[in-house]
């Protein structure tokens, strides 16, 4: 993971913003557009169905979980 993060380092820098900072914010903006996926996978479903909309609150559970991990990563290698 390490050397990712000196990947996005360098592109913060090109950027100007801090890498721990572009993290963060680029983690959750990638995964709104895929867990979703995950909530709605088959065909003819509706999200008004109970068991869709459990899905879609697992997948929410998930996405904040998720989020909270990269930040704990995020802020584990910085500490180094």
């Amino acid at each position: 993971m390490a050397k990712q993060l000196e990947a996005i380092g360098e592109i913060g820098r090109v950027l100007k913003q801090e890498w721990r900072t572009l993290v963060e914010t680029s983690i959750p903006k990638i995964l709104i557009h895929i867990l979703p996926l995950f909530a709605i996978s088959k065909e003819g479903e509706m999200a008004a169905e109970r068991h869709v909309q459990k899905r879609i609150s697992r997948a929410n559970a998930g996405y904040d979980v998720l989020t909270k991990i990269v930040k704990q990563e995020v802020s584990h290698v910085w500490l180094r």
